[in-house]
Parts: structure tokens; C-alpha cells; sequence
């Protein structure tokens, strides 16, 4: 249930540059808080703790853990590896929507492996956007991850972990 509304959310704010901070902040809003004014504060909290985070190091999200690095001539590789909690799921479907200055890169094919595959892709310096062309990360790039990913078994069950960033070079 959490996946699929955070999917019709995200998908309501796919254009915003910090649309992963605000799926994440009205998905937790919808669950924890009955009121809009709550939601509201929810989503400006989130939006708020995007600024400055640097795109390097590892991010705990309980269902998950990302490790990013960054350099000027790489962009940002990374690695999600899900924790103990997913070991029900079997093999998963993995999914990743990686948006930089509102651009949305093409640079991961979803696919399916174990639970405990450490799942990993590059997010390079320039990159293939969605909508055509190609774009380039420049410092100060703002930078939102939201991997999904569903049990291949039980597809209607799975997670999400997520990270939005500062590209510095």
C-alpha cells in the first residue's frame, strides 16, 4: 500500500527538484498525521533538511543502506544494499528514479536479483536525460534518489529508500 501511494505521490511532484523529499514527507505525513497543517510541516521539515547534504558518504534509510561517492570527472556512483527486514522478499525488482536540477536521468534499467544483492549504478557527470539530450552536473547540483523495489514472489509488497543531495565535484 505504502509503495503504491508514494508511486501516485511522486508521480504528482515528478517535476519538482525536490520531489523525493516531498513523496517521502506527505507519504509520512498521509500515515502518521490525520491533519493538513501537520502534512505541510511535514514536507517543509524534508524539503528543508535537503540543503547542503553533501552527495557522498553512507545514508541509513532502516530499509536500506546507500553508500554515494562523488568526484568531479565520475558524478556520483552508488550502492543500495537492503537490510535483514527484506530477507522475506526473496528476489526483488529493482527500481531507481535519479533527478538532478529537475532533469531525470536515463541511467538504470530496473532488474531483479536476491534481497541481499548489492545493487549498484552510476550516476555520471553528464548524463542522458529522460525527456532527450543530455545534461551535466555542475556544483551545487541538486540531487534526489528514490529507489522501489517489490517482491518478485509477492509483487505487492516492498520498500523504498531514498537520498537527495548536493552535487560538490
Amino acid at each position: 500500500m505504502q509503495q503504491v501511494l508514494a508511486a501516485a505521490v511522486f508521480a504528482r511532484f515528478s517535476q519538482s527538484r525536490l520531489a523525493v523529499a516531498s513523496v517521502v514527507a506527505i507519504l509520512f505525513a498521509l500515515v502518521a498525521t490525520p491533519s493538513a497543517t501537520a502534512a505541510r510541516s511535514t514536507r517543509s521539515k524534508a524539503a528543508m533538511a535537503v540543503a547542503g547534504r553533501p552527495c557522498m558518504g553512507t545514508f541509513d534509510n532502516k530499509a536500506s543502506v546507500v553508500t554515494l561517492q562523488q568526484s568531479p570527472t565520475a558524478g556520483i556512483p552508488w550502492l543500495i544494499k537492503l537490510t535483514p527486514a527484506n530477507a522475506a522478499f526473496g528476489e526483488v525488482n529493482m527500481s531507481a528514479q535519479i533527478y538532478v536540477d529537475n532533469n531525470r536521468a536515463n541511467v538504470y534499467e530496473s532488474h531483479i536479483e536476491p534481497w541481499n544483492y548489492q545493487f549498484h549504478g552510476p550516476l555520471p557527470r553528464t548524463f542522458q536525460r529522460f525527456s532527450g539530450g543530455t545534461y551535466t552536473m555542475h556544483t551545487g547540483s541538486e540531487v534526489s534518489f528514490l529507489w522501489t523495489w517489490n517482491s518478485v514472489a509477492q509483487p505487492s509488497r516492498g520498500g523504498y529508500g531514498f537520498v537527495n543531495c548536493v552535487y560538490s565535484g
